[in-house]
């Protein structure tokens, strides 16, 4: 799966470049607390956060993270975005909140 086909579904909107809308997923994590993502995310991983700061985007480039995912509608500055472009991370907003995306990543086959 690519972040791509999780676009297809109307409960995301990618707000960064649409250029790295073709890397792999490779699963999923979930955390707000970075440091905790950091030790237990996985090269690939969609990481699933409310931490909407760039400490987020180094946490997704050191492990190469397929993608961001901000629920509840969460919106990114743009420092944040900017930022998301120039280390080529997919940043994804959703209107649902952590427990219905896994279920509707689930759903897409992840």
């Amino acid at each position: 799966m690519q972040v791509k086909d999780i676009l297809v579904n109307v409960n995301f909107t990618l707000m960064s470049s649409a250029k790295y809308s073709n890397r792999p997923i490779r699963g999923m994590y979930v955390s707000d607390l970075l440091s905790h993502a950091l030790a237990k995310a996985k090269e690939g991983n969609i990481l699933i956060t409310v931490q909407n700061n760039v400490n987020t985007l180094a946490v997704a480039s050191l492990l190469d993270l397929g993608c961001v995912i901000l629920p509840d509608n969460l919106k990114a500055n743009d420092d944040f975005i900017n930022r998301a472009d120039l280390e080529g991370i997919p940043v994804l907003v959703s209107k649902l909140n952590a427990v219905d995306i896994i279920l509707t990543l689930k759903e897409l086959g992840l």
